[in-house]
């Protein structure tokens, strides 16, 4: 059976307690926080971006915008290997 790297799309939102003066203060220091994403089970991060703003416009800003499928191996890798005598 072939195998298949799949990248699956995500959105996902982050709270954030911050001191600031402003609420521009407040975004600015909350886009800097530290802080950490974990993703358990069969599945790794493969690439993670914090935005102020995912779309704007027809402008996406994102990681991903829809699924990729990538086969990693075919079938035959997969199987013994067979002798084509006649």
């Amino acid at each position: 059976m072939p195998k298949y790297s799949v990248l699956i799309p995500c959105t996902a939102s982050i709270f954030v307690e911050v001191d600031a003066e402003n609420e521009e203060n407040a975004k600015l220091a909350a886009l800097d926080a530290d802080f950490r994403v974990e993703v358990t089970g069969d599945a790794d991060l493969h690439e993670f971006e914090v935005h102020e703003q995912i779309v704007r416009g027809n402008v996406f800003s994102g990681v991903a915008n829809e699924i990729e499928v990538e086969q990693l191996s075919d079938d035959d890798e997969d199987s013994p290997p067979t002798s084509e005598e006649d």
